[in-house]
């Protein structure tokens, strides 16, 4: 074939072929943009506003030097020199002329006004879960896989995955429409780990300039060898961080829209990665919010934070939790963990078993999101229920019957629905 006629086959092929190109993965993990907030606009007066912000939110003001107010509006900006603002938002006012909320989601109240069925409390109710973390041959690169000498190894992946499918079937058996955010133990994320390490590159240096200067005269290949085990560290952490949650982010998003996402986990004592197993065991449950002064400083995180204020699901989080939490107390008989105010966390009420917390999967997935941790996997029963796998009827542990811990589980979230969303009585 001739050269000019190659060349213009090749051209046609790109322009017309049926095949569309597959999307840049990239694009899936970007950080939310400012103009995510456009459409709330004007549904929020400044005072409630402000309430959520330094009651809820950013209880330690970190985001105060980005924000410049007066009465009708808040601008942020990208540095606190205030000098290349990002965003002005504009609120209410008078408080009474409210834009219409766009909410694709729907509170508790609102949905039990639907219900006509007392067999399927849950009709038509949308729920996503994702059970967190990857699990598989992806546990031990997540810090996820813990040997227990003579009892065998405990992958969180693998059981929060185990849980999940068991609380898909209680909830469809009620009606509900129900979704996850993975099927299998691998990662949702087209990307791999390795697309990370120039991000994590840069991480570090941002972090610690002296090590920019001491090796960023060198050749890149050069650069990531005398970072050593740090820039893998790092390297993995944005994959799992940022790569994996977005991505699922990103599913619930546009396939799902839910009107409530349950993050599944189970939580461990500090002395679980050393293969420890300890007689103590409590239960505790996340909404979103209490972010530290860094994080508050961070820009993906502060128009997250903001999407959270302006979405207003913080009283469905509380309400579905707590109503998941007391199943669970009812349940298991567990203490909650004593998490109180810290520099990372806040009790909104009475219930210790429900503090607010700036997790990951909590802040980037869009309407209300439950955070589940009960149990301590190291605990000497709860180790042995979960190497036991699933089963009907009890099984003996040590000296006492045990349900399915994965059925328990999933009996405790099933109920705190069905309490939360069903026919108020």
């Amino acid at each position: 074939m001739h050269r000019l006629a190659l060349i213009g086959f090749f051209i046609t092929g790109i322009l017309f072929s049926e095949t569309p190109s597959p999307p840049n993965p990239w694009t899936l993990i970007k950080p939310q943009p400012w103009t995510t907030l456009d459409v709330y606009q004007k549904t929020i007066c400044r005072e409630e506003f402000e309430s959520k912000l330094h009651q809820i939110f950013d209880p330690y003001q970190g985001l105060k030097p980005f924000t410049q107010w007066n009465q009708n509006q808040v601008t942020f900006f990208k540095e606190p020199q205030q000098i290349n603002p990002l965003y002005t938002f504009t609120f209410a006012s008078p408080c009474a002329e409210l834009n219409p909320h766009p909410r694709t989601w729907r509170t508790p109240q609102e949905f039990s006004q639907t219900i006509t069925s007392s067999t399927a409390p849950l009709l038509g109710l949308k729920i996503a879960i994702d059970p967190g973390h990857i699990g598989g041959k992806w546990g031990p690169l997540q810090n996820r896989s813990v040997l227990y000498p003579g009892l065998g190894r405990v992958q969180e992946g693998d059981m929060n995955l185990i849980t999940a499918k068991i609380l898909r079937e209680n909830l469809r058996s009620l009606g509900a429409e129900v979704f996850l955010t993975r099927e299998e133990k691998e990662p949702v994320t087209k990307l791999q780990i390795e697309d990370f390490k120039e991000a994590a590159r840069l991480r570090i240096y941002k972090k610690y300039p002296d090590l920019e200067k001491k090796y960023g005269h060198l050749l890149l290949n050069d650069q990531y060898h005398r970072l050593g085990d740090r820039i893998e560290f790092v390297t993995q952490f944005l994959f799992f961080r940022i790569g994996e949650i977005r991505s699922r982010a990103q599913k619930i998003r546009s396939l799902f829209k839910p009107d409530l996402t349950i993050v599944l986990y189970i939580n461990a004592t500090l002395s679980s990665g050393r293969g420890k197993t300890v007689g103590v065991n409590q239960n505790i449950f996340f909404i979103h919010g209490a972010y530290t002064k860094e994080e508050a400083a961070d820009p993906e995180q502060q128009v997250r934070m903001i999407y959270k204020i302006l979405d207003q699901g913080t009283a469905t989080e509380q309400y579905v939790t707590e109503q998941i939490a007391t199943a669970f107390q009812k349940l298991t008989n567990l203490p909650p963990v004593p998490y109180g105010n810290t520099k990372s966390s806040r009790q909104l009420s009475n219930n210790r078993y429900v503090v607010a917390r700036n997790l990951a999967a909590n802040r980037e997935y869009d309407g209300p999101v439950v955070t589940t941790e009960p149990y301590f996997m190291n605990n000497k029963y709860v180790v042995r229920r979960l190497l036991a796998g699933d089963y009907e009827g009890t099984r003996t542990i040590l000296d006492k019957p045990f349900p399915s811990i994965f059925r328990e589980y999933a009996q405790a979230v099933t109920e705190g629905l069905v309490n939360s969303y069903g026919i108020k009585k």
